[in-house]
């Protein structure tokens, strides 16, 4: 008997082991597959903003930060602060921002895993952009319950929205400000 043949007599012989082993693979490939199509890279950002005022006569500004605390690249493509009673809805705010400390920096822009993207906005100018979508008709009370339970937040390049409640003390220095500007001293 040849070695070939002794080869394909013992193949022969063991079949049902080798299509059984065939399953498996097959069956093993499949399921290896379907996981990693599955599987989808983690995109999260945590967003945070507060009040700072360097000194007693120094102006309020509001000090956000977004750290990408995912697994997957983020582009971030605006920041806005956003309150129910103001059309269209967002107030993007217009600061330059810094990524990991270095700056100026434009949005959009791109920020890795553990990236943090920083910025200041002057309570005045988002006072004063906000007071423009009110309406001049709008009384105190109507103006607090149009910033009570106001946000802050940004998006991605790929439609994810972020967001957060902003700080009462964000919301106090903004219902102020408007009131000063629509009823000055």
């Amino acid at each position: 008997m040849s070695i070939i043949n002794c080869a394909l007599s013992w193949l022969h012989d063991y079949k049902p082991l080798w299509d059984f082993l065939t399953a498996i693979g097959t069956v093993g490939a499949v399921v290896v597959s379907l996981y990693l199509a599955s599987r989808q890279t983690k995109a999260h950002l945590t967003v945070s903003v507060e009040a700072l005022q360097a000194s007693e006569h120094s102006p309020m500004v509001a000090a956000w930060a977004i750290i990408n605390d995912g697994k997957a690249d983020q582009v971030v493509s605006r920041c806005y602060w956003r309150t129910h009673c103001i059309e269209p809805g967002r107030i993007y705010l217009l600061s330059g921002c810094e990524l990991n400390g270095f700056g100026p920096r434009q949005l959009p822009l791109r920020i890795s895993k553990e990236d943090q993207l920083t910025g200041r906005d002057p309570i005045d100018s988002i006072a004063d952009l906000a007071n423009k979508k009110i309406p001049e008709t709008a009384t105190l009370r109507e103006i607090e319950n149009c910033i009570r339970g106001s946000k802050f937040g940004c998006t991605t390049t790929t439609g994810n929205t972020y967001e957060i409640d902003l700080p009462e003390a964000l919301q106090t220095a903004l219902i102020a400000r408007i009131n000063l500007i629509r009823r000055p001293i």
